[in-house]
């Protein structure tokens, strides 16, 4: 089966300086370590489900280790949200005002969530919502219908797609105060899933044939996104400060399996079937250690969220591990003067 796109250590660092070492070591063993191949690899696919549930789906995973997404306790039982530390095992859940279904979609380094309820009064609607802290605040472009929040970027920038009145699906950026929308031209409907610090986003649009095509735009460029004997379906739903993309696509079997792609190559994946061939898989979510989150359907049926490892090509280790240092350098220092921001506002 598949379906249509859903829409997907760093605070550790700042809080404890002792973390950083350790942190800088990971990456290195990860240099160190990586199988002997000539091509990337996704390894250590890991299935979870949190205790008691009928569904667990996970939609994102920040650089602290900490996951987003959703759950149903039983049967018939609305979804709820969910965030889960994978270093702690700890797990919370929280409630809106005035819903039913609830999607946790999104989580930064510093923790802020972003996601959709649908509306307990008019359950036609579905509205965004940030959570900041204890804080909720509900999301909704003006005159939509539907607005469905999917990433936030450190600095607070949101991205996502909403229904306009006649119904036309688009891509926007909201900054707290302003939403921009973006559609590709010529396409039937278009969204935004991810952006990287530095403007560079990807998402996924329809074009007038009706194929759903992922698209990676840098502002100067915009290449589309199709993973090769795909056929009409591709979706792209995250991106690192490296550049890896992860997503997935329909394959010639008619079986939906996730994809990475880096420097113009796909590497495709799936999580096993013990009786033989690979589950639907679905890759929502990546951060930047490498680190792959998503869900798959058992033989069930059932939907139960997974983690994997990405592995670049040996040839692109060394710069990955280099850029990777300068990352966390970088991303330390925006978090202590974010922590600068708030202590003097």
């Amino acid at each position: 089966m598949h379906h249509g796109s859903l829409h997907p250590a760093l605070i550790s660092l700042v809080r404890d300086r002792t973390r950083i070492a350790p942190a800088l070591l990971a990456l290195a063993a990860l240099v160190a370590a990586a199988p002997s191949t000539t091509r990337a690899e996704v390894i250590n696919i890991t299935s979870f489900s949190l205790p008691g549930t009928v569904r667990t789906t996970i939609q994102d995973v920040n650089n602290a280790g900490q996951i987003v997404g959703d759950f149903r306790s039983a049967p018939g039982q609305f979804i709820q949200p969910f965030i889960h530390d994978l270093n702690t095992g700890g797990t919370t859940t929280f409630t809106i005002p005035d819903s039913t279904n609830i999607v946790a979609a999104g989580i930064n380094d510093l923790g802020q969530v972003v996601g959709l309820f649908r509306s307990a009064t008019d359950n036609t609607l579905v509205r965004g919502f940030l959570k900041d802290g204890s804080t909720i605040s509900v999301i909704q472009v003006p005159g939509s219908p539907n607005t469905y929040p999917i990433r936030i970027r450190n600095d607070g920038l949101i991205v996502g797609r909403f229904d306009d009145p006649s119904g036309f699906r688009q891509g926007f950026f909201y900054d707290g105060s302003t939403f921009t929308p973006y559609a590709v031209p010529g396409a039937l409907s278009t969204e935004i899933d991810a952006i990287t610090s530095t403007g560079t986003f990807i998402g996924n649009y329809r074009d007038a044939s009706g194929r759903s095509l992922g698209f990676i735009d840098d502002g100067t460029t915009f290449t589309t996104l199709a993973v090769p004997g795909a056929g009409g379906f591709t979706n792209a739903f995250d991106i690192n400060e490296s550049g890896l993309i992860v997503g997935s696509f329909v394959d010639s079997l008619n079986r939906t399996l996730g994809f990475t792609y880096l420097g113009g190559r796909y590497t495709t994946f799936g999580v096993s079937n013990p009786n033989g061939g690979l589950f639907d898989t679905y890759a929502l979510g990546v951060n930047d250690f490498g680190k792959i989150v998503g869900f798959y359907f058992d033989e069930n049926g059932r939907q139960h969220g997974f983690t994997a490892q990405f592995i670049p090509e040996p040839s692109s280790l060394a710069l990955a591990g280099m850029g990777g240092l300068g990352m966390i350098g970088i991303a330390v220092r925006k978090r202590r003067s974010a922590l600068k921001r708030s202590a003097t506002a």
